[in-house]
C-alpha cells in the first residue's frame, strides 16, 4: 500500500532503486547515452480525402477497422508535459501493491530518463493530492521531481471541483509532448484530449490498467468505488462476461477518441516491474 510519509532516507532509497534499474536498461541499449535513448512518440489522425495512401497505417486498420494516417515521429530532445491522474481510483490494489505504487516508480524512472536525455519536463497532478512539504536544496531538479512523486498520495476525486482539467503553465506556441497517465475513469480527460490535441501539442494517452481490472480476476463478491465509496455486491462468475464486454467497450472508446483527435493511445498494464514497463513504453514494445 502507499505509505503516507517517507523519511529522507527512505526517499533516497526509493529513488536510488529506480535510478539503478533505469541505468541498467540504459546501459543495455545500443544508443549512446550522450544522445539520449531516443524517446519516440508516434501520432495518428483519421484519413481524409486527398491524403497520400502511402501514409495509411494498415496495422491500425486491422485493429480498429478504420483508416488512420501515421504522422511523423518526434524524438528527443523534447519538451515533455506529464499530466498524472492522482484521484482515489489510483489506490486500487494490484497484487500486494497499488496502481499508485507502480506509477510512482514508473514516473520517477521517466523523470530520470528525461533528465539523461536532456529533455525539459513538467509535472502536473489531476485530482486531490496529499503532498508532503519536502524540498531538498542540495539535489538536482530531476531529483526534486522524483521526491515530489514519492511524497504525493492520491485523495478524493477532484479537490478543485473544476468541470474540466486546466493546463497549468501552458505555453500556447511551444511544441510539446504531452503524456497523460490515467485509468480513464475521469471523463474530464476526454475533454482535455479533444481540446488540447493540436499540431503543436502531441498527446499520448497512457491507459493505466491492472491485470485484475482487465480480466476481473478477483475473488470478491463486493466491490467498492474508491472515488465515491459506493459498494456493489454481485456474483463474480455471473457478472464476469458482462464486465469483460463493458471493459472492452471502455478501452475501445478511449482508443477511438484518441485516434480521432490525433492523439496516441498506449496501454500500461501493471503486470511487471515498473521500470521495465517504462522502457517497453519508451521503446514502443508495449504497442497494442
Amino acid at each position: 500500500m502507499v505509505k503516507p510519509d517517507y523519511s529522507y532516507r527512505e526517499l533516497d532509497q526509493l529513488i536510488f532503486e529506480v535510478l539503478r534499474k533505469a541505468e541498467a536498461f540504459l546501459q543495455g541499449r545500443h544508443e549512446g547515452l550522450k544522445t539520449g535513448i531516443g524517446i519516440t512518440f508516434s501520432h495518428y489522425r483519421q484519413y481524409m480525402p486527398g491524403d497520400d495512401l502511402r501514409t495509411l497505417d494498415w496495422k491500425m486498420y486491422a485493429r480498429t477497422g478504420k483508416f488512420y494516417v501515421k504522422m511523423s515521429e518526434v524524438e528527443t530532445n523534447l519538451r515533455i508535459k506529464l499530466i498524472v491522474d492522482a484521484t482515489s481510483s489510483m489506490l486500487q490494489p494490484v497484487g500486494d501493491s497499488t496502481k499508485w505504487a507502480y506509477l510512482q516508480k514508473f514516473l520517477a524512472g521517466f523523470i530520470y530518463v528525461a533528465h539523461k536525455s536532456g529533455d525539459r519536463l513538467d509535472l502536473q497532478w489531476v485530482g486531490g493530492t496529499d503532498e508532503q512539504e519536502i524540498r531538498r536544496l542540495d539535489i538536482s531538479h530531476w531529483q526534486n521531481l522524483a521526491v515530489k512523486v514519492f511524497s504525493t498520495n492520491p485523495s478524493g476525486n477532484d479537490s478543485s471541483g473544476e468541470k474540466e482539467i486546466s493546463w497549468k503553465n501552458m505555453l500556447p506556441d511551444a511544441e510539446e509532448e504531452v503524456v497523460i497517465l490515467t485509468d480513464g475513469y475521469d471523463d474530464r480527460f476526454k475533454k482535455f484530449v479533444q481540446k488540447y490535441s493540436t499540431q503543436k501539442k502531441h498527446i499520448t494517452f497512457l491507459h493505466v490498467l491492472s491485470p485484475e481490472e482487465l480480466d476481473l480476476d478477483y475473488n470478491y463478491e463486493s466491490f467498492e468505488d474508491l472515488e465515491t465509496g459506493k459498494i456493489l455486491t454481485t456474483s463474480t462468475s455471473k457478472a464476469r462476461q458482462v464486465y469483460l464486454k463493458n471493459m472492452d467497450e471502455f478501452v475501445s472508446g478511449w482508443k477511438d477518441l484518441c485516434y480521432s483527435n490525433g492523439a496516441n493511445y498506449r496501454q500500461l498494464k501493471l503486470n511487471d516491474d515498473p521500470v521495465k514497463l517504462l522502457f517497453e513504453f519508451l521503446t514502443g514494445k508495449d504497442r497494442i
